[in-house]
């Protein structure tokens, strides 16, 4: 598929290392995979992609135990890092910069036990964004946990939840903690759509147990 060309795929227990001279042109992609990692200080770059491809920096699958440390992704087509029906990811000052369409910095669906820390995003949608259901990627999410980040969003919300799920279902989102985040600027052109923070319980999804402390709005 047209979505999954100019990409790296990873396997189980395989590490991408991307040094601070290297620049990786295209997507880095791994599904139903355990225990991958990617890290570095290099770029995962997709200024050069057709933009009607829609391509991603990183997307990991239906994946377990797995590690995003040091990395930056550059203008993806679509979201920066994209996490679907995943359970136990870490992702350690990774940073990211986008500045077309829907491109969300990290977003979340159907996913579980993520850890976010000391990241850097810039994006044209949503810093951070946590989901349910959505096409191939049912249920709820839960564990979701960032802290010590620095967000400008230049569309969207910094922080963004709920909205995406099964309707008429019983979607959970619950247990997101948001610590010691800076958001030096957020933009939304679009008047009953703005805020920082946004939990939007449509599709019938019920969002719990949500923590936001130490939150630091610039503009």
């Amino acid at each position: 598929a047209s979505c999954v060309s100019r990409a790296l795929v990873l396997q189980d227990g395989q590490t991408l290392y991307i040094p601070g001279d290297a620049l990786l042109d295209g997507s880095v992609i791994a599904n139903g995979a355990r225990s991958v990692t990617i890290r570095g200080r290099g770029l995962i770059d997709l200024s050069r992609t057709d933009y009607r491809l829609r391509m991603k920096g990183i997307t990991l699958t239906h994946c377990t135990d797995c590690h995003i440390e040091g990395v930056i992704t550059n203008h993806p087509r679509s979201m920066c890092t994209h996490l679907c029906g995943c359970d136990g990811v870490t992702i350690r000052r990774y940073k990211a910069f986008s500045s077309y369409g829907a491109t969300d910095g990290i977003n979340m669906k159907a996913s579980r036990n993520i850890d976010i820390e000391d990241c850097f995003i810039r994006s044209n949608d949503d810093c951070l964004s946590v989901y349910a259901t959505i096409v191939n990627y049912q249920g709820g999410s839960e564990h979701i946990y960032a802290r010590d980040c620095v967000l400008i969003n230049d569309a969207g919300h910094a922080i963004m939840s709920g909205f995406h799920g099964n309707p008429h279902g019983d979607d959970v989102i619950r247990d997101l903690r948001c610590e010691n985040l800076d958001v030096v600027d957020s933009k939304c052109q679009y008047a009953d759509y703005q805020g920082v923070i946004g939990l939007n319980v449509g599709n019938d999804v019920l969002i719990e147990d949500v923590v936001c402390r130490d939150i630091r709005v610039e503009n």
